[in-house]
């Protein structure tokens, strides 16, 4: 076996390797996908952790999820319910990832290109540096 590839990054997925029916490996755990409980979690846990950045973005979400709760309490909770569902039970995740693709692999494809591009700049330099010589 050759070296590792330098520009691979690897799929995080989300869903489970070990295709188990209940997957709690994504988002905030449990909560995931639950709507308002999500973010109330995500807000406190970013204030526990200290990152006021994260805790601010996820105070913005929890005030937008208690408006839309107060709204509409009953389509909140049934969103919630369907939400934590499709994030939880891993056949139905898995038939959404073949229908909307899956972001953990969107995400380490980003990642892989990222490390690419990082690398091909100084040669972009370099080439354009002798082509100004020409």
């Amino acid at each position: 076996m050759g070296p590792a590839n330098p520009y691979s990054v690897a799929d995080q997925g989300s869903t489970n390797a070990g295709d188990s029916v209940l997957g709690l490996d994504e988002g905030s755990g449990w909560t995931s996908g639950a709507g308002l409980i999500d973010s109330g979690y995500g807000t406190i846990d970013a204030l526990c952790s200290g990152n006021w950045v994260d805790a601010a973005l996820s105070g913005v979400a929890t005030v937008i999820d208690a408006a839309a709760t107060a709204a509409d309490p009953l389509g909140s909770a049934l969103a919630a319910g369907i939400g934590w569902v499709i994030d939880h039970l891993n056949p139905i995740k898995k038939w959404f990832e073949e229908v909307a693709g899956n972001p953990g692999g969107a995400i380490a494809q980003a990642q892989t290109w990222g490390l690419v591009s990082a690398d091909l700049g100084p040669a972009a330099t370099d080439w354009g540096a002798s082509a100004a010589t020409l």
